[in-house]
């Protein structure tokens, strides 16, 4: 999943600027989910000056709503607390 948004946002100004400003509502209104409503979300860019390395969630800090299961359980790629 994290691949599909990264290439959108490459291919699609808008889409790009609508997930820098309003991440949450921008991944549910494109994947058409609810996300839980205490999950924030941050997208940064980098550049050629400044590189993130992000520390993923050790499996099982993270509670799935029933929702999210039945969209992991029709397809969806990778779900790592929606990311």
């Amino acid at each position: 999943m994290t691949a599909k948004i990264v290439t959108k946002a490459q291919q699609d100004a808008t889409f790009k600027q609508e997930l820098l400003n309003d991440p949450k509502s921008t991944l549910e209104k494109e994947f058409g989910m609810s996300l839980p409503s205490g999950l924030e979300i941050d997208v940064v860019e980098e550049t050629p000056q400044k590189v993130f390395l992000v520390l993923p969630i050790i499996p099982g800090d993270i509670e799935l709503s029933d929702e999210m299961v039945k969209k992991i359980a029709a397809g969806y790629e990778n779900i790592t607390g929606c990311s």
